[in-house]
């Protein structure tokens, strides 16, 4: 049975021995971009909000924090695609 566990730990600790001098695995290599945060100001997501909580008075209290909570994702994810495209623009 320690024979079969040594076994073990000897093939858990290949990949490791492997990617030592490139512990990222990154095919380039050494070569890596620097991968900036992009955050976001939440203007987007309190625009989504107020919109889709308004949306969401069709259905009443349940309908306008329903809309409320759907807007304010929406909004988000809007306003980060477009500072991400802003970014890339500005790198070219």
């Amino acid at each position: 049975m320690k024979k079969g566990f040594n076994k073990l730990v000897e093939v858990l600790r290949e990949p490791q021995r492997k990617n030592h001098d490139n512990p990222s695995g990154n095919p380039e290599g050494n070569k890596r971009e620097k991968e900036e945060r992009i955050k976001t100001t939440g203007a987007g997501a309190l625009a989504g909000m107020i919109v889709g909580g308004a949306i969401g008075l069709l259905g009443g209290p349940a309908g306008v924090i329903l809309g409320g909570v759907i807007g304010a994702l929406i909004g988000n994810h809007i306003e980060y695609e477009q500072e991400k495209e802003r970014r890339k623009k500005l790198r070219k």
